[in-house]
Protein backbone atom coordinates (compact mmCIF):
# COMPACT_ATOMS: atom_id res chain seq x y z
CA UNK A 1 0.00 0.00 0.00
CA UNK A 2 2.91 2.26 0.63
CA UNK A 3 3.95 1.88 -2.97
CA UNK A 4 0.48 2.71 -4.11
CA UNK A 5 0.40 5.82 -1.86
CA UNK A 6 3.82 6.86 -3.13
CA UNK A 7 2.69 6.52 -6.75
CA UNK A 8 -0.45 8.56 -6.08
CA UNK A 9 1.54 11.19 -4.23
CA UNK A 10 4.04 11.35 -7.10
CA UNK A 11 1.23 11.67 -9.63
CA UNK A 12 -0.39 14.45 -7.59
CA UNK A 13 2.94 16.32 -7.37
CA UNK A 14 3.53 15.88 -11.09
CA UNK A 15 0.01 17.13 -11.81
CA UNK A 16 0.58 20.21 -9.64
CA UNK A 17 3.88 20.92 -11.40
CA UNK A 18 2.28 20.46 -14.85
CA UNK A 19 -0.70 22.65 -13.86
CA UNK A 20 1.70 25.35 -12.63
CA UNK A 21 3.75 25.23 -15.86
CA UNK A 22 0.55 25.40 -17.94
CA UNK A 23 -0.67 28.36 -15.86
CA UNK A 24 2.64 30.21 -16.36
CA UNK A 25 2.65 29.52 -20.10
CA UNK A 26 -0.99 30.63 -20.37
CA UNK A 27 -0.22 33.83 -18.44
CA UNK A 28 2.73 34.60 -20.75
CA UNK A 29 0.54 34.02 -23.81
CA UNK A 30 -2.18 36.32 -22.46
CA UNK A 31 0.44 38.97 -21.68
CA UNK A 32 1.79 38.81 -25.26
CA UNK A 33 -1.76 38.99 -26.65
CA UNK A 34 -2.44 42.06 -24.51
CA UNK A 35 0.74 43.76 -25.78
CA UNK A 36 -0.13 42.93 -29.39
CA UNK A 37 -3.64 44.27 -28.85
CA UNK A 38 -2.21 47.55 -27.55
CA UNK A 39 0.27 47.74 -30.44
CA UNK A 40 -2.56 47.09 -32.87
CA UNK A 41 -4.63 49.90 -31.31
CA UNK A 42 -1.67 52.32 -31.58
CA UNK A 43 -1.09 51.34 -35.20
CA UNK A 44 -4.76 51.84 -35.95
CA UNK A 45 -4.64 55.36 -34.46
CA UNK A 46 -1.52 56.20 -36.45
CA UNK A 47 -3.09 54.89 -39.65
CA UNK A 48 -6.24 56.92 -39.06
CA UNK A 49 -4.12 60.04 -38.47
CA UNK A 50 -2.16 59.40 -41.67
CA UNK A 51 -5.36 58.88 -43.65
CA UNK A 52 -6.73 62.14 -42.29
CA UNK A 53 -3.55 63.93 -43.39
CA UNK A 54 -3.72 62.33 -46.83
CA UNK A 55 -7.36 63.34 -47.21
CA UNK A 56 -6.42 66.91 -46.32
CA UNK A 57 -3.55 66.83 -48.81
CA UNK A 58 -5.85 65.49 -51.50
CA UNK A 59 -8.32 68.31 -50.93
CA UNK A 60 -5.45 70.84 -50.96
CA UNK A 61 -4.11 69.41 -54.22
CA UNK A 62 -7.58 69.62 -55.81
CA UNK A 63 -7.86 73.25 -54.68
CA UNK A 64 -4.40 74.08 -56.07
CA UNK A 65 -5.18 72.33 -59.37
CA UNK A 66 -8.36 74.38 -59.68
CA UNK A 67 -6.44 77.61 -59.01
CA UNK A 68 -3.79 76.59 -61.53
CA UNK A 69 -6.44 75.85 -64.16
CA UNK A 70 -8.02 79.29 -63.57
CA UNK A 71 -4.65 81.01 -63.81
CA UNK A 72 -3.83 79.15 -67.03
CA UNK A 73 -7.16 80.22 -68.53
CA UNK A 74 -6.51 83.83 -67.51
CA UNK A 75 -3.01 83.70 -68.95
CA UNK A 76 -4.31 82.24 -72.22
CA UNK A 77 -6.92 85.01 -72.47
CA UNK A 78 -4.33 87.63 -71.64
CA UNK A 79 -1.87 86.29 -74.21
CA UNK A 80 -4.59 86.19 -76.87
CA UNK A 81 -5.79 89.72 -76.20
CA UNK A 82 -2.31 91.13 -75.63
CA UNK A 83 -0.91 89.34 -78.67
CA UNK A 84 -3.60 90.76 -80.95
CA UNK A 85 -3.23 94.30 -79.61
CA UNK A 86 0.52 94.17 -80.00
CA UNK A 87 0.23 93.02 -83.61
CA UNK A 88 -2.30 95.75 -84.39
CA UNK A 89 -0.24 98.44 -82.66
CA UNK A 90 2.89 97.30 -84.46
CA UNK A 91 1.09 97.31 -87.79
CA UNK A 92 -0.33 100.81 -87.18
CA UNK A 93 3.14 102.17 -86.37
CA UNK A 94 4.58 100.60 -89.51
CA UNK A 95 1.68 101.89 -91.62
CA UNK A 96 2.28 105.40 -90.26
CA UNK A 97 5.90 105.07 -91.33
CA UNK A 98 4.68 104.35 -94.85
CA UNK A 99 5.50 100.66 -95.13
CA UNK A 100 3.40 98.86 -97.72
CA UNK A 101 0.59 96.72 -96.26
CA UNK A 102 1.62 93.69 -98.37
CA UNK A 103 4.95 93.62 -96.48
CA UNK A 104 3.10 93.81 -93.16
CA UNK A 105 1.14 90.58 -93.77
CA UNK A 106 4.25 88.53 -92.99
CA UNK A 107 5.84 90.94 -90.51
CA UNK A 108 2.85 91.31 -88.13
CA UNK A 109 1.17 87.93 -88.64
CA UNK A 110 -2.15 89.53 -89.57
CA UNK A 111 -4.52 88.66 -92.39
CA UNK A 112 -4.78 90.78 -95.52
CA UNK A 113 -8.28 91.90 -94.48
CA UNK A 114 -7.05 93.02 -91.04
CA UNK A 115 -4.24 95.03 -92.62
CA UNK A 116 -6.62 96.61 -95.15
CA UNK A 117 -8.89 97.64 -92.29
CA UNK A 118 -5.95 99.11 -90.37
CA UNK A 119 -4.80 100.94 -93.51
CA UNK A 120 -8.28 102.39 -93.95
CA UNK A 121 -8.37 103.46 -90.29
CA UNK A 122 -4.92 105.05 -90.63
CA UNK A 123 -6.02 106.94 -93.75
CA UNK A 124 -9.19 108.16 -92.04
CA UNK A 125 -7.17 109.20 -89.02
CA UNK A 126 -4.74 111.13 -91.21
CA UNK A 127 -7.63 112.89 -93.00
CA UNK A 128 -9.17 113.91 -89.68
CA UNK A 129 -5.85 115.25 -88.42
CA UNK A 130 -5.26 117.12 -91.70
CA UNK A 131 -8.82 118.49 -91.68
CA UNK A 132 -8.49 119.80 -88.13
CA UNK A 133 -5.17 121.52 -88.69
CA UNK A 134 -6.22 123.44 -91.81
Amino acid sequence: MIIFDTIILTLICASVVIATVIALITRAIFHKLYQQSQNSAELKQQLEAMLLCETGKGERIKHLEKQLRILNERQDKFEISDGNNTSYKQAMVLLQKGIDSSELVDACDLSRGELDLLSTLESASNRQLTGRTS
